[in-house]
């Protein structure tokens, strides 16, 4: 550029020169519009340039690479500025994609979370049927127990008899003399009656050990089933716990994959939009740079009247032409933050946002997998307390009969052993009324204030008023996606992601996504435009803005 300004400023030109010229324009369009230019840009330097031949005149050397200068402006560094943008405008769309694919991983994350979820309600089941048939095996063997102490209550009365009956003829014939032959004739009565008690007791005894042989398998039973429901519970419990800590780690994935989203995103916007505004001036001053251009063209290097208003009139004619010229092509489209998926209503989860449910040993998972199980009965059991302690134990017939005791159940398995772990302490921030609070969590116990830093978009953060930058960041997606939002952009957000090298499972995902957010048909039914006849409106005059040259050295004429 410095050569084209010392051509411009000396009115030399040579074919040497001239090519000098060109290599320097097709450095100014590799160049352009990749990154912030410096304070005094390429086009801006052109301008001047441009503007000081217009005011002293040339030569036909110097109006023959004003021609081709022209060309390669038009050529290139124009149609180089508007690639620019496009590849901006596709790198904009292609960041902000990636927050369909963090909740593709999240509906992911749902399908396998519905996996451990039906599991534990099988073993849920499973575990409350087996208490059921462990209570009805209980049951069993408590009325075999009843039966059995009934049997013993029988045997122990048969022989309480015998006992009588025994001592009564021990007693006949200890005092008596058993020789003489009255004495003989009666003992056949008592030996008769102590013979019928001692079958009786015989009998009494066979049912009571053949009752006992049965309330044994019935115990047998019994133990096996409580064996069978404990490693059910115990199965429960496992489930139970890897069911919370699998919401745990897809809740954890998600926050911090969006909190990251939204920071990178928000980074790419601010610094597409320093980009746009950069292209913009460039697109607006090469409009003025041609038509400048254009007059030294036609006025065949001539230079304008000193003596009157002629240059500044021609100047201000082109500069006005960067209040008019159309940077529609250059002012690219800013999706919106898509809004946090909703939280989870209990277990259902359809594309929300889970919820820890009970896990073991809590209040809430005892209420929900214990708390209606079969009441076993308490202490006393059996026969125990009927009888005073300085009262020998023995039958009490006159005393209500207790069941025997069912077998204990084990003690649930605590499911997070520390007290830190992260499922358990954010579990309890998943009913917090703010995003800050429940993300800051999640991502790995950071601060809200650390956390609103790279998601200020999450609702209990506070706010600020940028300072330090002029453009704003994208904003927040409404709940709702509104009327605005359906335009031709959106099918063109569609079309890039198609051609783009996202992985054609994700193009779907977010297809899907995209338009369930937005109810977006990507392929409408085309409809006849209503005719709507134009409203006049008188254009707004613009004044033109004089343009600075005061920081230019023009020679006057004949000056070397």
């Amino acid at each position: 550029m410095r050569q084209l300004m010392l051509l411009a400023l000396v009115g030399t030109c040579s074919a040497a020169q001239n090519n000098d010229g060109v290599s320097l324009m097709q450095d100014i369009k590799s160049k352009m519009s990749v990154y912030r230019p410096d304070h005094k840009s390429a086009t801006t330097s052109l301008m001047e340039s441009a503007a000081t031949m217009l005011k002293n005149g040339e030569t036909a050397d110097v109006v023959t690479f004003v021609t081709e200068t022209l060309k390669e402006v038009r050529d290139s560094v124009v149609p180089a500025i508007l690639d620019a943008s496009n590849i901006s405008q596709k790198g904009l769309f292609t960041t902000h994609s990636h927050f369909f694919v963090v909740q593709s991983e999240l509906w992911k994350g749902l399908e396998d979370i519905k996996g451990h979820e039906k599991n534990e309600k099988d073993k849920s089941d499973q575990h409350k049927k087996c208490r059921k048939e462990e209570a009805d095996a209980c049951t069993k063997r408590q009325s075999c127990d009843k039966e059995l102490y009934d049997k013993w209550l029988d045997w122990f009365g048969k022989e309480t008899d015998l006992s009588t009956d025994h001592g009564a003829f021990e007693t006949y014939f200890c005092n008596n003399n058993g020789t003489e032959m009255s004495v003989r004739k009666t003992s056949k009565d008592h030996m008769v009656e102590w013979n019928t008690t001692h079958t009786s007791v015989v009998l009494a005894e066979s049912a009571y050990t053949k009752k006992m042989k049965e309330c044994k398998d019935y115990h047998d039973t019994l133990d096996a089933k409580t064996t069978s429901c404990n490693n059910r519970q115990g199965h429960l419990e496992k489930w139970s716990c890897s069911y919370a800590k699998t919401v745990g780690t897809v809740m954890s994935d998600f926050h911090s994959s969006w909190k990251d989203a939204v920071s990178t995103y928000d980074n790419e916007v601010n610094r597409t939009k320093h980009m746009q505004a950069d292209r913009i001036s460039e697109y607006k001053t090469l409009e003025v740079v041609q038509c400048l251009l254009g007059r030294v063209k036609e006025r065949n290097g001539v230079p304008c009247d000193s003596a009157t208003e002629e240059y500044q009139g021609e100047v201000s004619t082109c500069q006005n032409k960067s209040f008019m010229v159309d940077i529609s092509a250059l002012e690219l489209m800013y999706p919106c933050v898509p809004p946090l998926p909703a939280m989870c209503k209990g277990r259902d989860l359809t594309k929300c946002l889970p919820v820890v449910q009970p896990y073991p040993c809590g209040d809430d998972f005892k209420a929900q997998e214990y708390a209606k199980l079969p009441a076993l009965d308490v202490a006393p059991f059996g026969v125990d307390g009927l009888t005073k302690p300085q009262e020998p134990q023995g039958p009490r017939p006159d005393q209500p009969w207790r069941n025997t005791a069912c077998n204990d159940r084990q003690t649930c398995d605590v499911c997070f052993k520390q007290t830190g772990d992260l499922t358990r302490v954010c579990a309890m921030t998943q009913t917090s009324d703010t995003e800050a609070k429940s993300g800051a969590c999640w991502s790995k116990e950071i601060s809200e204030e650390s956390y609103c830093a790279s998601n200020p978009y999450a609702s209990g953060c506070i706010t600020t008023q940028q300072v330090t930058d002029d453009f704003p960041n994208a904003g927040k997606c409404p709940e709702i996606c509104e009327g605005s939002h359906m335009t031709t952009d959106s099918k063109a957000y569609m079309e890039h992601l198609k051609s783009s090298d996202i992985t054609e499972t994700n193009q779907t995902v977010i297809e899907e996504l995209f338009m369930e957010w937005c109810d977006f048909d990507l392929n409408p039914v085309p409809v006849d435009p209503v005719p709507v006849d134009p409203v006049p409106v008188d254009p707004v005059p613009v004044d033109p803005v004089p343009l600075d040259l005061a920081q230019v050295e023009v020679p006057d004429e004949g000056q070397e």
